[in-house]
């Protein structure tokens, strides 16, 4: 199980200082040889022990991503565990990051759903960076769910879809598309042994009818083998492109595969194109 708001970014670990071994960050004593573990990066991250916002203390960073570092922290007055992502200060001057990283979080603070995450804050950084505080998720990706335990029983499938809908059903009737519904963007949470899905990962999200700038800049946006006929066109997408992706989502859910394949993107996007999805 992980602690985690987005699947791009890569986790990072304990180090025991006995054996040298990494274990991921919710060990706190290492397995071998009982040594308390120290998280790899907190010697070296200004922004570890930090406090920002003069509201949430940072304690640890749990994975970094293309665009953004993810940090645990705290609430000091509410003693809550949130977590915090960043925006890497590499990637601060590219223009279209940062629309993106902002676009992620406009679009969230949008959405009241139990089956989205959720905004709790949206500050800086001492450097001027701008980040986005996020409820602290402890569970696992769909996508690695069914790395371990595929295909699921179409009850459990439609249980995890039938969230999924709901968090869309709240998105559009915001006038948010989310555009990339694939199971590395489905969080898996168990609540009182039941599993609780959240819809996460805003980033190409379409807000409006007017959104369209960002959406053009870098040829395709989605995922080729969830993606719907008209996102592989470069269309326009709309709320029935992301109940495409529903619909694909169940497809691997219950199948074991993807509805198209290929050895590269575009022979992917042609399979879109061309070919209806091999029946089960």
């Amino acid at each position: 199980m992980r602690a985690a708001t987005a699947t791009q970014l890569e986790l990072e670990g304990h180090r025991c200082p006995v054996c040298g071994e990494q274990y991921p960050v919710r060990f706190r004593l290492c397995p071998q040889d009982g040594s308390p573990l120290a998280h790899s990066t907190d010697s070296t991250d200004p922004l570890v022990g930090s406090i920002i916002g003069g509201t949430y203390r940072v304690k640890h960073r749990i994975g970094r991503g293309g665009m953004a570092d993810l940090y645990a922290a705290e609430h000091l007055r509410l003693e809550r565990p949130v977590a915090i992502k960043i925006l890497r200060a590499e990637r601060e001057l590219d223009p279209l990051v940062r629309a993106r990283f902002e676009r992620e979080a406009a679009a969230l603070s949008r959405i009241q759903s139990p089956h989205v995450l959720q905004v709790i804050d949206i500050l800086t950084v001492p450097d001027g960076r701008p980040c986005v505080v996020n409820e602290l998720l402890e569970g696992e990706t769909l996508e690695e769910h069914l790395l371990r335990r595929s295909p699921l029983t179409p009850l459990a499938a439609v249980r995890i879809a039938a969230q999924v809908t709901e968090a869309l059903a709240e998105a559009h009737s915001n006038e948010v598309v989310h555009r990339d519904v694939k199971p590395s963007n489905v969080f898996l949470l168990r609540s009182h042994g039941e599993v609780r899905a959240k819809l996460i990962d805003f980033g190409v999200a379409q807000l409006g009818q007017s959104d369209a700038r960002l959406t053009r800049t870098r040829g395709l946006i989605g995922t080729p083998p969830y993606m719907a006929p008209e996102q592989a066109r470069g269309l326009r997408a709309d709320e029935r492109t992301d109940v495409y992706g529903v619909g694909a989502l169940l497809y691997r859910m219950v199948t074991g595969r993807v509805p198209h394949a290929g050895t590269t993107a575009e022979q992917v996007v042609l399979s879109v194109l061309e070919k209806e999805p091999a029946r089960a």
